[in-house]
């Protein structure tokens, strides 16, 4: 049995460059959150934070794979091949960011804010599919 070759259904120009823009954001502000968390009081660490600002660059990293449409994305991240997917991957990826809560702390308001624009592109990218004929399908060998 040959393996089903999946197309990825491209997006208008502006959605693609904020596409670019969340996934750079995602590991920039992932790193960075990481690294901030050290220097709150003893008393404010949340551990599910850590692990939030690593997911946050695995994701930024898993959407620079798709974009870049490596094989590797084809096969374990096929969902993203599709822009109801995509955007669908971007709302939740926000919606972790913005589980810190708001806060004065660098620490909790850059990923607050930055799951805020997430959640914005994310939206973005499923009206794109609206507005786009062509809708959010993938082609599937050939076939739409």
């Amino acid at each position: 049995m040959t393996e089903r070759e999946v197309s990825k259904v491209p997006h208008s120009k502006w959605v693609r460059a904020l596409i670019w823009f969340n996934s750079a954001s995602l590991i920039v502000c992932g790193v960075a959150s990481f690294i901030l968390q050290f220097f709150r009081e003893k008393s404010k660490w949340a551990p599910t934070q850590f692990f939030i600002a690593i997911y946050w660059v695995f994701f930024g990293i898993i959407s620079i794979t798709v974009e870049l449409e490596l094989t590797i994305a084809k096969r374990f991240f096929g969902f993203a091949y599709t822009k109801f997917g995509q955007g669908l991957f971007f709302i939740f990826a926000g919606t972790l960011g913005m589980s810190f809560g708001v806060a004065t702390s660098p620490a909790v308001l850059i990923p607050f804010i930055a799951g805020i624009v997430s959640i914005l592109i994310g939206v973005a990218c499923i009206t794109d599919v609206a507005l786009k004929k062509g809708g959010s399908r993938a082609t599937v060998d050939g076939v739409v």
